[in-house]
């Protein structure tokens, strides 16, 4: 078993706008395939998964941004005996210097 799905592919938008925004969307599709790694063999199903992304910088050296994987929170796993993840955002501030 190659342990890799036959077909997948990923769609993404990005704009970044002239007063410091950034925003970005991407929609990772993946079909069912089947798993084999030792004790574990079984079915991947397939998933559909949207991330979402937005930036703004305040001022030259101050950046906030914000990131949502998995934005539907679609209860996935990526191979066959593996952890289920759900959806996760992280926030932050990035300061050059």
């Amino acid at each position: 078993s190659p342990n890799t799905p036959q077909h997948k592919g990923t769609v993404a938008l990005e704009y970044a706008g002239r007063q410091g925004i950034t925003l970005g969307v991407d929609a990772r599709i993946v079909t069912r395939y089947h798993w084999t790694a030792g004790i574990w063999d079984g079915d991947v199903p397939a998933s559909q998964t949207v991330n979402l992304n937005a930036g703004y910088r305040i001022n030259p050296p101050l950046r906030v941004y914000a990131n949502a994987t998995n934005l539907f929170d679609q209860q996935r796993y990526q191979f066959f005996g593996g952890s289920v993840i759900g959806r996760r955002v992280l926030a932050g501030i990035t300061s050059t210097f």
